[in-house]
């Protein structure tokens, strides 16, 4: 007599109740609301701004670092997270990175806190890290190797960092010559049909792709929600 399975853990949850799902970035984008990803001080000078069909803009107290959420429910990416810099107050782009509003919540609250470091160093300081980050690239892959992730690289000046099952990656273009613009991209899920997409450009801060310490811990919530 064989014995009986093992109960459903996912069954008949209640709406209420949370779960905690590893690993992190196939948790699910997680609530897409500015006020759980923007850890920007708007008592201190930091403009929001609401426009058009849902978007919402948030802004420095400079005009050069911005940041936007497009929403669009209707497309497979649900819209896009967009951060910027620009050289002056609201003049030419110096990068840009853009997510799917897919993305996992932690994952872009992460980003939006260094570089809000990165801007008050700035600001506080003669640096000026968030146009000439000293960042070294192996600074940014060496924890994924460290963590069973596998590399390949050609000789077009590009190397591919996976996760060890598969379903979670990291591109980087090392030589910019007649590259797309793009320096980095990442992605969880599937290479050809991944649950988000993270797209770098050519002088966005290396830093703001460094993953999170080892001992950081997701909160539980389910997937998908």
């Amino acid at each position: 007599m064989s014995p009986d399975p093992l109960p459903d853990p996912f069954k008949d949850l209640d709406p209420a109740q949370t779960v905690r799902v590893l690993p992190r970035h196939l948790a699910g984008p997680g609530p897409a609301q500015p006020e759980t990803i923007w850890p920007f001080p708007f008592e201190d000078g930091w403009h929001l701004h609401q426009g058009i069909e849902g978007m919402v803009f948030a802004i420095s107290p400079s005009a050069r670092l911005w940041t936007r959420f497009a929403p669009k429910p209707e497309e497979r990416s649900q819209g896009t997270w967009t951060i910027g810099m620009n050289h002056v107050a609201f003049g030419s782009r110096a990068w840009e990175i853009t997510f799917d509003a897919t993305t996992p919540a932690e994952v872009l609250l992460d980003v939006h806190t260094e570089l809000l470091d990165l801007y008050l160093e700035d600001r506080y300081s003669d640096q000026d890290r968030l146009f000439e980050d000293t960042t070294a690239a192996q600074e940014v892959y060496t924890p994924l190797l460290t963590r069973g992730w596998g590399h390949t690289i050609k000789t077009d000046g590009t190397q591919t960092f996976l996760t060890p099952e598969g379903l979670g990656g990291v591109h980087h273009r090392y030589d910019t010559t007649g590259s797309d613009g793009l320096s980095w991209r990442a992605w969880g899920g599937s290479p050809s049909e991944p649950y988000w997409r993270a797209r770098f450009s050519a002088g966005a801060p290396p830093c703001s792709l460094r993953p999170s310490p080892p001992h950081w811990s997701p909160p539980n919530r389910c997937i998908g929600r």
